[in-house]
Formats: C-alpha cells, sequence, structure tokens
C-alpha cells in the first residue's frame, strides 16, 4: 500500500527542517508527502514549501496537497489550489473540508475548481452521519463541465480520539466506514478507492482520563486490519497524520508505521536543476514570489 506522511509545518510550528522532514520521511520508507497548502485563498509557506518540494523530489518521495477548504470565499480557494498544483506538481489533492459556517457556498467552489489535472480525494470528519451539513451528496456528485466526477477518492480522518481498547477503535471505524460507504452507495459511487488519514499525534484528555490521548500501535495495526478486510483493493494506502506533531515523539507509533511495507514512489523524480527550472518558470509566469 501506499504509505504517506502528511507535514503540517509551519501550520502549527516551526519543529524541523525541510531536510530533517525528508530524512525522516525517508528513515519510514514513506513513498509520498502531503504538504498542508494552500490555506484558503492563498499557498501557504511557499518559499519553505519549495524547498522541501525540492528535496522531497530529489530523493524520489511524491508530494502531494492537502488545502484547507473553508469556502468563505469559493472562487479564490479554487484559484489558490489550481496555483499549488501548478507549482509543486502533486500526484494528488485531498481537500480537507471540515469548516462549515459557509457551506452554502459549496456549488460555487466545485463549479470554479473543475475537473483539475491530477485525482481528488475528500478529507473531511471521520463520520458522515454526524455531520449532515456537509452536503456529503453535493461532494460526490458534483460534476465539471466536461462532465467528469470532481471528486475520485475518500480520504476522511479516521482518528478514533479518545478510546482505549483497540477493540473500540475497530468497532469505531467500522462505524465511520460505514457511515461514508453508505454515502457513497446514494450517490452511485461505491467502487471509489479509500485513501485515509490515520492517527498519529497526541491528542487532549478524555473521558476522566489524567493523561492525553495517545495512539498506540496496537490500536491503529487494528484498524487496519479491519480496512483492509471491509475494503479490500479500494484501500490504495494510509495517510499518516502528522510527522512533524507528534509521529516522532510517539517510538512505538513510529517504529510500527515504519515496519509497515510501502509501494515505492512513481515516476523517475526530476533532478534538482529541473526542480529549481520549473518552479522559476512558473514564478515568472504567474508573478510569484521566491
Amino acid at each position: 500500500m501506499r504509505k504517506i506522511l502528511s507535514v503540517c509545518w509551519p501550520w502549527d510550528h516551526g519543529r524541523f527542517t525541510q531536510k530533517q522532514v525528508v530524512e525522516r520521511a525517508l528513515d519510514l520508507g514513506a513513498s509520498e508527502l502531503c504538504i498542508r497548502t494552500p490555506s484558503r485563498t492563498a499557498l501557504y509557506a511557499a518559499a519553505w514549501h519549495d524547498q522541501l518540494a525540492l528535496l522531497a523530489q530529489d530523493a524520489g518521495i511524491d508530494l502531494s496537497i492537502w488545502p484547507v477548504v473553508a469556502l468563505e470565499q469559493p472562487e479564490k480557494e479554487a484559484s489558490a489550489i489550481q496555483e499549488a498544483i501548478a507549482r509543486y506538481m502533486p500526484t494528488r489533492v485531498v481537500l480537507d473540508a471540515e469548516i462549515k459556517p459557509w457551506i452554502v457556498n459549496l456549488p460555487r467552489f466545485l463549479l470554479a475548481i473543475g475537473r483539475l489535472s491530477v485525482p481528488v480525494g475528500l478529507g473531511s470528519f471521520r463520520r458522515a452521519n454526524l455531520h449532515p451539513e456537509m452536503r456529503w451528496q453535493t461532494w460526490w456528485t458534483a460534476k465539471a463541465q466536461t462532465g467528469e466526477f470532481i471528486l475520485d477518492f475518500v480520504a476522511m480522518q479516521l482518528y478514533p480520539i479518545g478510546w482505549l481498547k483497540p477493540t473500540n477503535w475497530a468497532t469505531q471505524t467500522e462505524l465511520d466506514v460505514n457511515s461514508h460507504e453508505a454515502e457513497l452507495q446514494k450517490a452511485g459511487r461505491t467502487g471509489l478507492p479509500w485513501l485515509p488519514w490515520m492517527p498519529a499525534f497526541i491528542g487532549g484528555t478524555y473521558e476522566g482520563q489524567k493523561t492525553p490521548w495517545i495512539p498506540t500501535a496496537e490500536g491503529v495495526a487494528t484498524q487496519i486490519a479491519f480496512l483492509q478486510k471491509r475494503l479490500g483493493e479500494r484501500l490504495l494506502g494510509l495517510n499518516w497524520w502528522s510527522l512533524d506533531q507528534n509521529l516522532v515523539d510517539i517510538p512505538g507509533l513510529y517504529a510500527y508505521v515504519k515496519s509497515l511495507p510501502g509501494e515505492p514512489s512513481g515516476p523517475v523524480p526530476l533532478t534538482l536543476e529541473q526542480r529549481v527550472s520549473h518552479v522559476e518558470t512558473e514564478a515568472r509566469a504567474h508573478g510569484w514570489s521566491l
């Protein structure tokens, strides 16, 4: 399966350099880094991510992007995503759609973004039936003017936060997956592949706990076993959130993720010179500052 590592930097903190991110991705055997840009209407930390893209692709690691979709300014958000695709040449895009107040603007966003040049997934709340206000059917049935569907895969955030026993993790994951599968069935798209986010972070305290919730290797193993049984070949891979947040602080989980087999990256990566030339060309064409 595809082994993907999400990178929040510098959204939350400036913990690692780009070189350190790539070194840890290589140590974990990752085939892809998923970077958090753009942030709503503009690229986020473009200069930092430019350097990360250079180092990652030179190391043979693919890139994907996960834009925050707030829908407050839908046309500008769509434009920023298109700019990020031109700049970073990602293998895929995962739309991180969680903010609800402007969901009324969803049709405008979908019309503006259209059919992108790479596969697009929807990453959002872990259980659909708890968030009907997200208008799941609008997402899954939306088509571009060409008649093609806008979304290609499922990338929901399967975080069983607060549950301690691995058996409970499996139960919660089953409820989550079945909930989204029901939405796909209503949309007539039951064959869509999955590439979900998995928990690799330290959460708050829950249900009277005195210490923060920490995902365990045993817990995620039960999740993966269920996902493989439930989805079969539709489970394309797993996206671990987040490399630079807490994954390195959870030794048992880090070792477990490292032990998981991962498929090689896709096409032969660009050389450093080719990547620099591409970024400079795009910058001149679009008036970006480097």
